[in-house]
């Protein structure tokens, strides 16, 4: 972008009083640093909550992923990412454990009715030998 200024307004040495004009063309603005404030945001809400809601920081992450800068969206996704992953072992080890207690109850309660079943039978064979001795 030109900037004209005239010679008449130019400095020339001690002349810095006035601020010169622009005939013509637009003044050039001041470059903004721009802030992708869905990774900002996500990288923080993810260390305030400790993790814990790292689905929707990961969400947050992914949206700000699509805008420039990305610096921010990269590092949040990446934390959600690992929070998410430590969510789901834990959810997992959870669900098998209640599955192995659930199935340990089973099997008790499996081993209670064939011991019930097995002193009947018992019974049973014991009473058609004594009938068969008779």
């Amino acid at each position: 972008m030109a900037i004209h200024i005239p010679f008449s307004q130019r400095p020339s040495g001690r002349q810095h009083s006035q601020p010169p004009v622009y005939i013509g063309f637009e003044q050039p603005r001041r470059q903004r640093r721009s802030v992708n404030w869905w990774g900002v945001n996500s990288v923080l809400l993810f260390f305030l909550s400790l993790g814990a809601l790292s689905p929707i920081t990961l969400l947050m992450g992914l949206k700000g992923l699509r805008r420039r800068p990305r610096k921010a969206a990269i590092a949040g996704t990446l934390f959600s990412l690992v929070g998410v992953g430590i969510m789901a072992t834990i959810v997992i080890g959870i669900v098998r454990h209640a599955e192995q207690r659930h199935h340990q109850r089973f099997l008790a309660e499996q081993h209670q009715i064939n011991a019930v079943q097995i002193a009947e039978t018992e019974d049973q064979l014991a009473f058609a030998a004594s009938e068969f001795d008779e």
